[in-house]
């Protein structure tokens, strides 16, 4: 079990390309009305054009909150967090273990839905709305992931992790640094 996958680091990243090219697109498509929605597409956009101090980063296990298996999450840690008064914002994208299992399009969907986290807010029903539409619109690029095997999988309780990365910040952004890359700008 590798402690950096940065082959998925850099297939993740090339994939955020995608998600910047058909949220646009979507943009154009959607009707005025679609207020809501065309909203998150602009923000994730506007995002993926200035990602600021944002990260890919690879953890190598896989988070499970009862039965669900998370495949990534994202993390930020601002001045209050690590206790230092200037302190930039730092955000993460933490991309699994279990990542390394989904297929290209599953994985633009994830991509979607913490690019989503990333550029709006911490709601689950805003990113599971953009990436739903991406998959409804663009199946041959985005799909849901439905299952991964999970045989072989380093599984660690959810819950103790989001407790490690709460209680232990400096501790927990260096060790996502370690295995991580820059959110370069999208640019066309």
């Amino acid at each position: 079990m590798s402690e950096c996958d940065r082959a998925l680091l850099a297939r993740a990243q090339r994939f955020v390309r995608d998600v910047y090219v058909y949220a646009s697109e979507l943009l154009t498509e959607l009707p005025e009305e679609a207020v809501v929605i065309r909203e998150v597409a602009e923000a994730v956009v506007r995002f993926l054009r200035n990602p600021g101090n944002t990260y890919l980063a690879y953890y190598p296990a896989t988070p499970v909150y009862i039965i669900v298996v998370i495949f990534a999450q994202v993390v930020t840690y601002g001045p209050r967090e690590l206790r230092a008064r200037r302190a930039p914002q730092v955000t993460f994208i933490v991309l699994y273990e279990a990542c390394g299992r989904l297929t290209d399009e599953e994985l633009r969907y994830v991509l979607a839905h913490e690019i989503t986290h990333a550029a709006v807010e911490d709601d689950e029903a805003t990113a599971d709305m953009l990436a739903s539409l991406l998959a409804a619109r663009y199946p041959e690029r985005f799909a849901a992931p439905v299952t991964v095997d999970e045989s072989g999988l380093r599984v660690v309780d959810a819950e103790k992790l989001g407790a490690y990365y709460r209680e232990r910040p400096r501790e927990s952004m260096r060790r996502l640094l370690r295995c991580s890359v820059r959110l370069r700008p999208v640019r066309l």
